[in-house]
């Protein structure tokens, strides 16, 4: 089960990410973007998973690098675009340098070395208990902000 999260506690989790390399990015089915970063570490299944598994999947979101915006969640370019490729691929390179959450809808801000920044934006037309996005963390719990606006905490299924 869930439990609601007050902003101070959520940045008190994201700002765990601070320092951490991001290892893999990779695009889903629009507008999905899977960011995993930290060490890597073994499950108990003998899967091989990073410790940080940042799943962004009912929010918009952008990539901007030099000040501009170099990938985003509605562009038409698929997981096999040179131009998509080659940005996930400087992404796959970085370093969080600093996280954030703007109010009042709790857009996730990651501030990257390379001059680089990864926004999300809330979409709150969608209904239901959709996730804008889910944050897999290191103790097998997941922080996810909602469709709502609304931030929460909840273990992670095995």
């Amino acid at each position: 089960m869930a439990t609601p999260l007050a902003r101070p506690q959520a940045l008190r989790i994201l700002d765990q990410l601070v320092g951490k390399k991001i290892e893999r990015a990779r695009l889903g089915i629009a507008p999905t973007l899977m960011i995993e970063a930290g060490s890597l570490m073994t499950a108990t299944a003998g899967d091989q998973r990073f410790e940080w598994y940042l799943w962004i999947q009912h929010a918009a979101w952008r990539i901007e690098q030099e000040h501009r915006i170099v990938l985003a969640s509605n562009d038409d370019r698929g997981e096999n675009d040179p131009g998509a490729t080659a940005v996930l691929r400087k992404l796959a390179t970085l370093t969080i340098q600093s996280v954030g959450l703007s109010e009042p809808a709790n857009d996730l801000l990651l501030v990257l070395s390379g001059n680089t920044v990864l926004r999300t934006f809330v979409d709150q037309r969608l209904e239901g208990s959709e996730s804008c996005w889910d944050l897999f963390t290191p103790t097998n719990e997941i922080l996810s902000l909602g469709t709502d606006g609304v931030l929460s905490m909840a273990p992670a299924r095995k």
